[in-house]
């Protein structure tokens, strides 16, 4: 039985009275939504905003022990709570994972299990024994990716000779060259400008304590062959830059490395601009570790101002509780704030609400007012968008922009709604200009999509660009429809044309952002709606169909992070986020006296807690499709709180 006789067969067992699903969720409803509210404002900061941790796997954690060993910051009460982070977070067959529920990744387990060796845990501990054995299964240090080998080499702990070369020259190359660094994404790029220097000069910084990790190498370290593997096919683009590795190899071994010192001064150059005033680059710990550690290739002090900047940066990255430390990837206030403001305006709270109006001017103050990369391949347009973090000014996103839009057009300021709509002008001005050219949008950059990077050897995450996405247009759409525009508009009839040229077969929608076409079948539906779609397309139609036919037997919708990897949908167990995407998607389409939205409503009723929340363990967000996962710690209180308000207005015939 193929998988859609299967999930039509799972919705046919599914099928039940619709009067005794929605046996006293009516009744239900006003309470819930009550302690939705509530419990959301309790989480208000008293400047305005929300922030919830961005909770990842521990490399994060790993690599900041390697920073503080590499920067000469190693804090003795620090490296144990690291420990113990390490420790608490370990599987049962001695590995790590990279998300709730999944296999031990081999890359994660072994900077784990360096990072509890730097930090003097005895390696025949009994769990540093199940870590090594599983890494020797799982084939060896030598089979971990290309950063954790660029990590260990700059410790002393894996040859440079097996990491990729990344020729100095390329900060050279024109800023419209189709490979130059304006061509990859921006996450991308903010790590390869200071890798350039670092790969350049091979710096060694030993740890504190001086160890090796001959024992992980499933081959023995004497057996390596640090060549990079061609593919079975001749002819690949692959194949292609493997050649010119070892090319650029050669030359680089020679000192054959043109316009090297220019090259390096560019580098350097480029990473002192792109730091924010606060410390920051680019929002992300990646570009702010690699940043830093270049700077001190390049024999900058310790206390130099932006070595100092960085440090404290990073260190606000932090969540340290009682005994345990952990690092996150980035932090999301301004996404965090878009949310919960619209979330409580979904659930029912006033638009002129004080509290929202807090939000909302805290919000206003965040809006981007700098030209940044984004402005080399979209020349005309003018800032005006937000970006994810407290400070990011380089880095704005379609995302956030559109999100923030959604939530503050409905909160009445007074006196400065002006403003308000001045701002909410400019940011949709930006949003429009960023507009790619098969008609979606993508995150932070335009027409971000030169597939030749993905196929470097530097590259085996596949994660080197920022191509227009499903999940991510839709939520455009939705901006664009909530501003008064619809298909007629030559702008969202391009990005609608896109949508429907990218729906999957089993009729739903690609999310890169979250997991995955639970996600992005909602973000889509919500704005082909918006922008006036009828509910009875067939696009629509297929959309619902694939929501009704995934959901689960206890009501809810969960979906694994497994379906990145082999493209098609893997079922989870039901969590609160995703549940709301599905039914938010649902009565979007006009499907809100369905039975599947009934028992998706009665599931989120059953499993709020009284305090007003809900409890999620899954990783929904996503980093790096395959790679990186997130647990937005606020995802289970804003989705559900947004969905049972979109159910209770259908149900009094609102929108």
């Amino acid at each position: 039985m193929n998988a859609g006789t299967n999930r039509a067969a799972n919705l046919e067992e599914r099928r039940g009275p619709v009067s005794g699903e929605r046996s006293n969720i009516e009744d239900r409803l006003p309470k819930a939504l009550e302690r939705a509210k509530e419990y959301l404002f309790s989480l208000q900061d008293e400047e305005g905003y929300w922030w919830a941790e961005l909770e990842a796997n521990t490399t994060l954690t790993s690599e900041y022990v390697y920073l503080m060993h590499m920067l000469d910051r190693v804090d003795p009460e620090r490296e144990q709570k690291c420990i113990n982070e390490l420790f608490a977070e370990q599987r049962p067959d001695g590995g790590w994972w990279i998300h709730e529920g999944g296999k031990s990744d081999l890359s994660t387990t072994v900077e784990a299990y360096v990072a509890l060796k730097m930090m003097g845990v005895d390696t025949e501990d009994e769990r540093m024994v199940k870590a090594r054995k599983l890494i020797i299964e799982l084939g060896g240090v030598e089979k971990a990716r290309v950063f954790t080998k660029i990590h260990f080499a700059f410790m002393g702990l894996w040859d440079y000779r097996g990491t990729p070369v990344l020729p100095a020259w390329v900060m050279m190359l024109p800023r419209k060259f189709f490979m130059s660094i304006y061509q990859m994404s921006s996450w991308a790029r903010s790590c390869v400008v200071p890798l350039v220097v670092l790969l350049d000069k091979k710096p060694v910084w030993k740890p504190k304590r001086d160890i090796e990790i001959d024992e992980l190498y499933a081959n023995g370290k004497e057996n390596i062959d640090h060549n990079w593997g061609f593919t079975d096919k001749l002819v690949t683009w692959h194949n292609f830059f493997v050649v010119m590795d070892h090319i650029l190899r050669f030359l680089d071994n020679r000192g054959l490395v043109p316009f090297r010192k220019r090259s390096l001064k560019a580098a350097e150059k480029w990473v002192l601009q792109h730091q924010d005033d606060e410390g920051d680059w680019g929002g992300i710990i990646p570009a702010m570790a690699y940043s830093l550690l270049a700077l001190k290739a390049l024999d900058y002090e310790r206390d130099h101002p932006s070595m100092r900047g960085g440090w404290q940066a990073i260190e606000r990255f932090g969540m340290e509780r009682d005994d345990k430390f952990r690092l996150q990837s980035c932090v999301s206030p301004v996404w965090d704030t878009a949310l919960a403001i619209w979330a409580l305006q979904d659930a029912g709270v006033s638009g002129d609400d004080e509290r929202l109006q807090k939000g909302a001017r805290w919000l206003l103050d965040k809006q981007v007012q700098h030209y940044g990369d984004w402005s080399v391949k979209n020349e005309d347009g003018k800032p005006g968008g937000w970006s994810f973090e407290f400070f990011n000014r380089y880095y704005p996103d379609c995302d956030d922009s559109s999100a923030v839009m959604l939530a503050i057009n409905g909160i009445d300021l007074g006196k400065d709604n002006d403003y308000r709509d001045a701002s909410i002008r400019r940011a949709r001005e930006w949003v429009l200009s960023m507009q790619c050219k098969e008609g979606g949008w993508g995150a932070f950059d335009v027409d971000n999509d030169q597939k030749l990077w993905n196929e470097i050897p530097f590259a085996d995450l596949k994660a080197m660009l920022d191509p227009n996405t499903p999940d991510l247009t839709g939520r455009v759409i939705e901006m664009l429809g909530e501003a008064g525009r619809d298909c007629s508009d030559p702008v969202v009839a391009r990005g609608v044309e896109y949508l429907l040229n990218s729906q999957e077969e089993d009729g739903s929608w690609y999310g890169r952002w979250g997991v995955n076409y639970i996600y992005g079948t909602w973000a889509v539906l919500c704005g082909l709606v918006q922008v006036g779609m009828p509910k009875d397309h067939p696009a629509i139609k297929r959309g619902v169909a694939f929501l009704e036919s995934v959901q689960n037997k206890d009501g809810g919708w969960g979906e694994s992070c497994d379906s990145y990897d082999v493209r098609h949908f893997v079922p989870h167990t039901s969590s609160a986020s995703q549940t709301a995407w599905a039914v938010m998607g649902l009565v979007a389409a006009g499907r809100a006296d369905s039975i599947a939205v009934a028992r998706g409503v009665r599931w989120l009723l059953d499993n709020q807690e009284k305090e007003g929340c809900w409890n999620e363990e899954q990783f929904t967000g996503t980093g790096f499709p395959s790679h990186f996962y997130i647990r937005y710690h606020l995802y289970r209180d804003c989705f559900p709180a947004m969905a049972l308000g979109h159910y209770g207005k259908a149900l009094r015939g609102g929108h």
